[in-house]
């Protein structure tokens, strides 16, 4: 359907509804869509329009609310087996050894604070659609608050990172409000001398370093992201009239009406 609707765009809005014999015409033409397709995506991603991957994963996430955790049996630290309540089905939810291949992974759940590459499930919307699935979000759940498995050290650092990344747009707008660029680096700095100058002559606990190793994780996260540029919203939901595709055929000439002549026209 989607090849079908695409291939009826090129032929009919930028090709015109003509065969193009031409080489380098067509290949214009395609450049020209898609530089289109990709300023279209840029337009969505700046309005912060939710696509349908993520929609799918946080009506998952709804959906997960509703299994009850009796449900859900223990098998290893790294998987779960999710007993169905109504077919009487069994999926098995997996921890993937693999880590994800991209940094901050957009196909991701904000509250359980797992991406898509994290866990694999034997249930058709995982396996087909590539979807974290009502089970994957509900045995999360049910990990984290009957403490069967143990996160490791580096998926805290790689949570911390992810809050530190939405929340940094705060941040950096609190700093511009109160005061000028100028005046809040100086402060900064000297802030940041008075903790360096603390830290080589006073001895701290084993948890203290542990927060203060965060903290410094956080604002090295800052400073190499940079300082996040206001987005206006854009008003994604106009209305766009759809455009009618026309025929290509050649159309025939209209038959004439002829008749045999009559004997009054012999005469």
């Amino acid at each position: 359907m989607y090849l079908e609707a695409l291939h009826k765009k090129i032929k009919y809005s930028y090709l015109n509804g003509k065969k193009v014999k031409s080489l380098d015409l067509a290949i214009n033409e395609l450049t020209r869509i898609t530089r289109d397709i990709v300023f279209e995506r840029i337009i969505k991603l700046a309005g912060n329009v939710e696509t349908r991957k993520m929609k799918n994963i946080r009506i998952s996430h709804v959906a997960s609310e509703k299994i009850d955790h009796c449900y859900i049996q223990f098998k290893t630290n790294s998987s779960w087996q999710v007993n169905s309540s109504q077919s009487g089905n069994h999926y098995v939810v997996t921890k993937s050894k693999n880590k994800c291949p991209v940094e901050y992974c957009p196909l991701s759940c904000t509250e359980c604070k797992i991406c898509v590459h994290s866990y694999e499930c034997t249930c058709m919307d995982s396996v087909l659609y590539f979807n974290i699935c009502k089970h994957i979000h509900a045995c999360v759940t049910y990990a984290k608050e009957d403490g069967s498995i143990v996160v490791p050290t580096q998926d805290i650092q790689e949570s911390l990172m992810f809050e530190c990344l939405v929340n940094s747009t705060s941040i950096s707008n609190s700093v511009k409000v109160v005061k000028p660029q100028e005046e809040a680096h100086a402060d900064l700095v000297a802030k940041l001398e008075e903790a360096l100058a603390n830290l080589k002559t006073n001895q701290y606990d084993a948890e203290e370093y542990v927060k203060m190793t965060t903290l410094t994780d956080n604002l090295l996260l800052i400073q190499r992201k940079g300082s996040f540029q206001e987005t206006s919203a854009i008003n994604t939901k106009s209305f766009v009239e759809k455009q009618r595709f026309y025929s290509t055929k050649k159309k025939h000439g209209t038959k004439l009406d002829v008749s045999s002549p009559s004997c009054m026209d012999k005469k």
